[in-house]
């Protein structure tokens, strides 16, 4: 995906004026009402995550819990496909 970043015109270079966008493909959408799309550089990497040890087992399964929680009715629903 790509990031873009979209100004409206009667805003300039106002902060409040600016919409991060990840689609380009609602660069369409967008444009209908005046914004203009402008291309925002890739953000990189600032840190790695290490998920080995018993640190990175408490990460996985309380990300997993929450998982399980907020998703409850999806997993009911495959489980019973």
């Amino acid at each position: 995906m790509n990031n873009v970043l979209l100004q409206e015109p009667s805003l300039g270079n106002h902060p409040h004026g600016r919409i991060a966008v990840q689609e380009v493909g609602m660069n369409k959408i967008v444009e209908k009402y005046g914004l203009k799309p402008v291309s925002r550089p890739k953000v990189k990497l600032v840190r790695e995550l290490d998920l080995s040890g018993q640190k990175g087992k408490e990460i996985v399964r309380s990300k997993t819990k929450l998982v399980m929680q907020v998703h409850k009715k999806t997993f009911a629903k495959l489980a019973d496909m």
